[in-house]
């Protein structure tokens, strides 16, 4: 088994490579590393790799990049993927300043990177919505338990806590959630989430969204699952985008429990599976009519 450690980036088709990277440079605030004719490169102010986007005919989530350990050789972690039975190929030099990786496709037809030498870019001046990183990425799956299990057996994602039979939070390190997994018709995105320094910096998030006149279409609220405080909005394609702090934390494997904090139901709270069909919210309002079939 090959240990995913984190999202390093997502990977999106753009109809208007022009207006995305005006999008995600000019309001949410991420820097631009690379341009080229028919993709950009984007990272978040603190220099970490954050989003790339492709040109392409259709608005899509085509790849996500996933970080692995560095004291592995793409061999090695092409031969351990071959071990489960999945073919994978060693690409060099694949984005500027990373040397190789390894790609193959999972269960849904998406691409996935998995890479060992982070590369880290010059500290930015902020500007915009300005988050920290890219927290995590929503993908709706024709079957979730499928889904669930190769990612937990292939790269071994640990559930964090499930909705129902139909919605389930998956981690690769101590934060709560970096692929969530929503049952549907098909495969296709959710949301993109980026993480917020505070609470204060997530109010401030929403006064640039108004500011740009993008309106907020759920939030802020604080999630039970994960206990986030979180807003939502569309962007210029349609797609759903989350800004985020306060996000729960087990900095403890071996206790089994989330970091207490005051707004925990459970004492203490462990991975469990929410009720399904009601508002799970701490506080603030419920989603939209139709949220969980959002997505493009």
């Amino acid at each position: 088994m090959v240990s995913a450690l984190g999202l390093n980036h997502a990977v999106l088709n753009t109809v208007d490579l022009d207006r995305q990277v005006a999008y995600y440079t000019d309001l949410v605030g991420l820097c631009l590393v690379e341009r080229g004719s028919d993709h950009a490169y984007l990272a978040t102010r603190s220099g970490a790799d954050a989003l790339l986007l492709r040109r392409g005919q259709a608005t899509a989530l085509t790849g996500l990049a996933l970080l692995t350990h560095v004291d592995k050789s793409g061999e090695e972690i092409r031969r351990q993927l071959a071990d489960d039975g999945i073919a994978a190929e060693i690409r060099h030099d694949p984005h500027p300043g990373v040397a190789s990786s390894v790609v193959f496709i999972d269960l849904d037809g998406f691409e996935i990177e998995l890479i060992s030498d982070r590369r880290i870019h010059p500290a930015s001046p902020s500007h915009g919505v300005a988050p920290l990183r890219i927290g995590h990425v929503a993908r709706c799956v024709p079957d979730v338990a499928r889904t669930c299990e190769f990612y937990g057996s292939v790269l071994g994602l640990k559930v964090a806590d499930r909705i129902g039979e139909h919605f389930v939070f998956m981690r690769t390190g101590v934060e709560h959630h970096t692929l969530n997994f929503i049952q549907s018709d098909r495969s296709r995105l959710h949301h993109i989430a980026f993480e917020m320094q505070d609470s204060a910096t997530l109010t401030s998030a929403c006064d640039v969204l108004a500011q740009a006149e993008r309106k907020v279409i759920w939030g802020p609220v604080r999630h039970g699952p994960g206990h986030n405080i979180a807003t939502y909005h569309i962007n210029p394609e349609g797609q759903m985008i989350e800004f985020y702090a306060e996000m729960d934390r087990m900095t403890n494997e071996a206790l089994g429990y989330y970091d207490p904090r005051p707004w925990h139901g459970d004492r203490p709270q462990r991975p469990k599976t929410w009720p399904a069909g009601q508002d799970i919210g701490i506080w603030g309002p419920g989603p939209p009519e139709g949220f969980l079939k959002q997505g493009v």
